[in-house]
C-alpha cells in the first residue's frame, strides 16, 4: 500500500472510530506511524556524510586520501563535495542476515551439471571468477583463510536524471550486492540490491566541459569516494571473521567503464585490442589486468595514452584494496552495448536510412508511419518456439494486448527510451517489418535477436554467471525505487536529505517485514495489482499453493446441465503462474491481471489475449495455444461456483 501523509491520517481517524478496543488503529496520525518505523533496530544503519575538500581533508574518521591532489584549480576544485553513504560493513552483515535470501543463497562456488552432463552458469558462485578468487585467497594463507566463507561484492553505479524539464537534476547512486543470492533475487527483492551511497557530481561552467585537468578532477574524485566508502570492510578482506570480503563485479555503463578503468574513451576497457581492429591478432589483446600496472611503472604518459589508451592520472580504487583489479571485475553491458547500442543505434536506425536511400525523405516517412500503423501479417512464435503458428494481424499500434507483450499505442517513435521500452520493442519489431524491407534485413534482426538471447559475451557469461543477473539492467531499475520515486515524494527542493529517509524507512520496513514473517508474526502477501495500470502484473515472492488437477473430459455443450443461478459477470481476472525470468519473484512466480471488459481507460473496449496449456505432458510451446478472452463469469450449480471464460481460439 502507497499512501500520501493526509490520506494516511484519514485513514487513521476512519480506523479510530471502530467501536471495540481490540480493532482500534494502532496509530492516531502519520508521524505516529514514522516515529515507529524510526525506533525499529532492524536494518538500523544511518546516512553519514563524507566531505571532501581541497587541498586536502576527508570529514569523520576515515583517513586523508587526497593529499596528492593540488590545489591550484578554479572554483570547482575548491568547493567541498558531499558524500552520502551507509556503513556497508552494517550493510552487508544485515545482508548476510536476512532470512529471505536462505532458500537462494550460496555459500560456497560450486559446479552444477544438467540432465546432459552440461555445466550451468546461472548464478555467481557457479561462475569461474569465484572458484579462482577462492583458490587464490586460500592459497595465500591456508592457515587462516580455509573454512571461511567467501562473500563477493558486487558494486554498480551510473547516473540518472529525475527532472529534465524544470531544471537539470542528477544523481549518482552507488549500488551494493553480494554474489551469494542467486541472480533473480538480486532482479525481484528489494534488498538484493541495496543503494549504499550517493556520489559527488562536481560541476562547472560550460568552458569547463573539454577541460583535462576538470575531467581527471572527476575521476579522481569518484575512486576517491569509493574507496573511502569502503574502509571500514577493508580488514576482513585479509582477515576472516567467518566470512572473507573481496571485490566481485562492477555493473557500469561504457562511461561508467572508462572512468572506473582510466582508459581513453573509445578503448574496450578490458583488453587493449585497437578500436579499429576489435577482431585482430591475439597478441593486440593483452588483459589489462596483466599489462597496467606494469606499462605505467614503465612508460611516459604520452606513450601510454597513444599507444595502451592507459590515464595514467588515473588511480582506480581496487588499487587500495588485496586480490582487487578493476579490469577483471568489470560486467557486460547489456542494456547500454547491445540493447539500446545495437538494436536501437544501429539496427532500428538503419531501417530509417535505407527506407531514405530507397524511396526518398518523403516517401521513407509515410512507409515509417505504416509500419507503426499498418497491418502486417506476421508468425509470432518464431520467436519462442521451432513450431511456428500463424496468427492474426498485428502492427505496433493497434496489436491485441497481450500479458507481458508490451503495445505501442504511437508506434515506436519515442522520444525518450527505456530498457522496458527497447526489451519489448524487441519482441514486435521484426513482425512489423515484414513487407517493408528485403528479406536479407530481416534475417539480420533475426540474427541479432538470436545473438542477444544466446551467444553474446560467452567468455563474461562463465566468468560472472548469466549476464543478466549481473549487468546494468538491475541498477536501471533500481533507480526507480532507489531515486526516482523517492524524489518525486519529496517536495523536490534540496531533495537529498528526505530521499536517504524515504530510503531507509523502505528499507527497515522490509527488513521488518521478513523479520516478522520468519517469526510468523505475519502472514505473508503478495503485492496488490492496481487494475486501471495497463501493464498491471506484479513478481510474486511467496510460495503459492497450487490446485490439483484431477483427469478431465471434454463434454459438449448440449449435454451440460441447465443453469438457473445468477450469472456473475466480471471485467479481470488475476493469474498467478511459475515463469522464471527477470520480472518474476524470488521464487520465479509472477501475477498478471488478464482484462475482458466493454470499456477500458476511454478507448473502447479491451479483451486480452492469453496462452493456455492444453496439453501439459508436451514441452514448451507445443502444448499450448493461443486464445482471446471474451467474457469472464461465474455461476453456481449444486452449491459450488464454477469460473468459466468465453474465448475465441486462434487454431
Amino acid at each position: 500500500m502507497e499512501a500520501s501523509a493526509n490520506n494516511l491520517d484519514d485513514l487513521f481517524t476512519i480506523w479510530g472510530l471502530s467501536e471495540t478496543k481490540a480493532t482500534l488503529a494502532p496509530f492516531t496520525k502519520h508521524q505516529d506511524l514514522y516515529n515507529s518505523i524510526d525506533e525499529s533496530s532492524l536494518d538500523d544503519t544511518p546516512w553519514k556524510c563524507l566531505s571532501i575538500t581541497s587541498p586536502g581533508g576527508i570529514s569523520g574518521d576515515l583517513p586523508n586520501l587526497i593529499d596528492d591532489i593540488p590545489s591550484d584549480i578554479s572554483q570547482w576544485k575548491t568547493k567541498p563535495y558531499e558524500v552520502w553513504y551507509q556503513d556497508p560493513m552494517v550493510v552487508l552483515r544485515n545482508m548476510l542476515d536476512n532470512p529471505d535470501f536462505h532458500p537462494e543463497f550460496d555459500y560456497a562456488p560450486y559446479i552444477e551439471l544438467d540432465a546432459a552432463r552440461e555445466r550451468r552458469w546461472s548464478n555467481f558462485m557457479l561462475a569461474n571468477f569465484a572458484w579462482r578468487q577462492c583458490m587464490s585467497i586460500s592459497n595465500e594463507n591456508p592457515q587462516q583463510n580455509n573454512g571461511a566463507m567467501y562473500c563477493p561484492i558486487i558494486l554498480g553505479s551510473d547516473k540518472t536524471t529525475v527532472s529534465v524539464a524544470t531544471r537539470q537534476v542528477e544523481y549518482h547512486p552507488l549500488y551494493m550486492s553480494i554474489g551469494n543470492i542467486h541472480n533473480n533475487v538480486c532482479h525481484a527483492h528489494r534488498q538484493g540490491l541495496v543503494l549504499i551511497a550517493f556520489l559527488a557530481i562536481p560541476k562547472a561552467n560550460h568552458i569547463y566541459d573539454n577541460d583535462v585537468k576538470f575531467r581527471k578532477f572527476k575521476c579522481q574524485l569518484y575512486h576517491l569516494s569509493i574507496s573511502a566508502i569502503f574502509q571500514s570492510v577493508l580488514p576482513y578482506m585479509t582477515k576472516p571473521i567467518v566470512f572473507i570480503f573481496d571485490f566481485g563485479a562492477f555493473i557500469g555503463d561504457y562511461p561508467e567503464q572508462v572512468m572506473l578503468s582510466g582508459i581513453v574513451q573509445g578503448w574496450c576497457a578490458r583488453c587493449t585490442a585497437l578500436c579499429t581492429d576489435l577482431d585482430g591478432a591475439d597478441f593486440a589483446r593483452c588483459q589489462r589486468e596483466h599489462l597496467t600496472d606494469t606499462l605505467v611503472d614503465t612508460l611516459p604518459p604520452a606513450i601510454l595514452w597513444d599507444k595502451y589508451s592507459i590515464d595514467s592520472d588515473i588511480i582506480p580504487f581496487t588499487n587500495d584494496f588485496p586480490c582487487a583489479n578493476i579490469h577483471k571485475i568489470m560486467t557486460p553491458d547489456l542494456l547500454h552495448q547491445i540493447i539500446k547500442g545495437t538494436f536501437k543505434d544501429h539496427l532500428v536506425s538503419w531501417v530509417g536510412i535505407y527506407l531514405v536511400l530507397k524511396h526518398g525523405k518523403s516517401e521513407a516517412a509515410t512507409i515509417l508511419d505504416e509500419i507503426d500503423h499498418q497491418d502486417v501479417w506476421t508468425l509470432v512464435s518464431d520467436f519462442v518456439s521451432s513450431e511456428l503458428k500463424l496468427l492474426s494481424p498485428l502492427r505496433l499500434a493497434a496489436m491485441p494486448s497481450f500479458r507481458g507483450l508490451c503495445r505501442f499505442p504511437d508506434g515506436c517513435q519515442f522520444e525518450q527510451w527505456t530498457g522496458d521500452d527497447l526489451k519489448a520493442l524487441m519482441k514486435v519489431y521484426i513482425l512489423a517489418l515484414v513487407g517493408f524491407v528485403p528479406s536479407e534485413m530481416i534475417h539480420t534482426f533475426k540474427s541479432f535477436l538470436n545473438f542477444c538471447s544466446i551467444a553474446h559475451h560467452t567468455y563474461l557469461i562463465q566468468e560472472f554467471g548469466a549476464p543478466n543477473g549481473i549487468c546494468s539492467l538491475i541498477t536501471e531499475s533500481q533507480h526507480i525505487n532507489a531515486v526516482k520515486k523517492p524524489w518525486q515524494r519529496s517536495s523536490c527542493w534540496n531533495a537529498l536529505g528526505q530521499m536517504l529517509h524515504t530510503n531507509q524507512h523502505l528499507d527497515k520496513l522490509a527488513t521488518m517485514q521478513a523479520d516478522f514473517v520468519e517469526c510468523a508474526a505475519v502472514l505473508q502477501c503478495s503485492p496488490t495489482i492496481d487494475l486501471q495500470d495497463d501493464e498491471d502484473c506484479a513478481p510474486v515472492d511467496n510460495m503459492v499453493e497450487g490446485s490439483a488437477v484431477f483427469a478431465q473430459t471434454w463434454v459438449k455443450l448440449h449435454e451440460c446441465p441447465l443453469v438457473t443461478s445468477k450469472i456473475s459477470v466480471f471485467h479481470s481476472a488475476v493469474a498467478t503462474f511459475f515463469a522464471p525470468s527477470d520480472n518474476s519473484g524470488t521464487q520465479g512466480m509472477r501475477r498478471v491481471c488478464i482484462h475482458s471488459t466493454p470499456s477500458w481507460q476511454d478507448t473502447g473496449h479491451q479483451h486480452d489475449c492469453a496462452l493456455v496449456v492444453e496439453d501439459a505432458t508436451v514441452p514448451g510451446f507445443q502444448g499450448m495455444s493461443v486464445l482471446c478472452i471474451y467474457l469472464l463469469f461465474s455461476f453456481k450449480h449444486l452449491g459450488q461456483t464454477i469460473p468459466c471464460t468465453l474465448v475465441q481460439w486462434f487454431k
